[in-house]
């Protein structure tokens, strides 16, 4: 019947050499899911994902809630990926 779009994407990501880029944009997708409107992601590279919040109050409350917004990542990843995140802020 039909496939869900997580599973292609997953099997697509194995098959191809486009690995890092489609992990990348798993990661963005699924943390501005998961950012409650605090932040949105900018990029993800070598297990740091990089977002950009809109005041340093936004960032600060991100912050206490990074442990669990990567926790979530990973768990709906099923890996390991997100180690860290870092969080940046415009004026």
């Amino acid at each position: 019947m039909f496939t869900k779009i997580s599973q292609t994407l997953n099997q697509k990501i194995k098959q191809g050499s486009k690995t890092q880029i489609f992990r990348a944009a798993q990661v963005c997708y699924i943390a501005l899911k998961e950012s409650d409107g605090l932040f949105r992601p900018i990029s993800f590279r070598a297990g740091v994902l990089y977002v950009c919040a809109s005041s340093p109050t936004a960032a600060s409350k991100a912050n206490l809630k990074a442990a669990e917004i990567i926790k979530k990542i990973n768990n709906s990843l099923g890996q390991d990926l997100v180690k860290k995140i870092r969080f940046r802020f415009k004026y």
